[in-house]
C-alpha cells in the first residue's frame, strides 16, 4: 500500500509505504536500514530499497521511520519538507528517486564498491536457493561455495544483511517455508522437509520466533 499526501500544517509531504506482514520486533528495528536487508516478517519480505529510500531521504532534508503498529503490517513514513515546486504528485517521487540514484551515480567508488557487494550477495542467494532443501547444508559449505575466507565471510554476511551467516541462512529458509504453506498443498511436516529442517517442531518453534505466530496458523490466514 502507498499513499501520498500533503500535511500543510506542518509544511510536509508525507508519503507512507505498507507492507502484508505482522510488524517489527523491536529487537530487530535497528536493522531496518542494513544494506541487502529485508524486513523478513512476510512471506516475501518487503521490496523498500530501505538503504536508498533513506539517502534519498536525507538528499531532501526530509527523514524516514519506522512507524509502530503493534501485531500488524510494517508501516514506513517518509516526510519532505514541501516547497512551491512540491505539489505530492507520485511523478515527483519518482523523479526524484531518480535524482538520488543519478547522484549516486557521480561517484565511481561507491559504485564500484556496490557493484562487487551485489554480485556477493546474488552468489549467496544462489547458494541458499540451491540448497535449502539440503539439511546437512552447513556455514562451512557456504564458505567453500563463495570461494572467500572464514573472517571475511561473515564479516560480509554481518555488515551487509545484519545477520550471521546461520541467521540470515535460517531466515531464507523460513520465507520460503512461508510461501510454501500458501500454496496449501503441503502440511507443516512437509514444508519443514521442503526447506531442510527435518524437526517439525524444532520448525514451528524457529518460524513463530520469526512470523509471530505458528505455521498451520499461517496457513489459514
Amino acid at each position: 500500500m502507498f499513499s501520498v499526501e500533503a500535511d500543510e500544517e506542518k509544511d510536509l509531504l508525507v508519503i507512507k509505504v505498507r507492507d502484508n506482514g505482522i510488524g517489527i520486533p523491536k529487537e530487530k528495528q535497528r536493522l531496518l536500514f542494513k544494506r541487502f536487508m529485508q524486513t523478513n516478517f512476510s512471506a516475501s519480505g518487503t521490496d523498500i530499497e530501505l538503504p536508498l529510500v533513506q539517502k534519498f531521504a536525507a538528499f531532501h532534508k526530509g527523514s524516514v521511520r519506522y512507524a509502530e503498529n503493534t501485531g500488524s503490517s510494517s508501516v514506513f513514513v517518509i516526510e519532505l519538507p514541501l516547497s512551491d515546486k512540491l505539489y505530492g504528485e507520485d511523478d515527483f517521487v519518482v523523479e526524484k528517486i531518480n535524482d538520488t540514484q543519478n547522484t549516486e551515480n557521480e561517484n565511481p567508488q561507491e559504485n564500484e564498491l556496490s557493484a562487487k557487494d551485489h554480485k556477493f550477495m546474488k552468489l549467496v542467494e544462489e547458494i541458499v536457493e540451491k540448497n535449502i532443501t539440503n539439511s546437512s547444508f552447513s556455514v562451512d559449505d557456504f564458505i567453500v561455495q563463495t570461494n572467500t575466507s572464514r573472517t571475511l565471510f561473515f564479516k560480509k554476511i554481518k555488515s551487509l544483511t545484519g545477520y550471521s551467516p546461520s541467521e540470515y541462512m535460517r531466515i531464507r529458509r523460513l520465507q520460503k517455508a512461508a510461501k510454501l504453506l500458501k500454496t496449501y498443498k503441503y502440511n507443516v511436516s512437509e514444508v519443514s522437509y521442503m526447506i531442510g529442517i527435518e524437526d517439525p517442531f524444532y520448525f514451528s518453534k524457529c518460524f513463530k520466533a520469526q512470523f509471530g505466530c505458528s505455521p498451520s496458523k499461517y496457513a489459514k490466514q
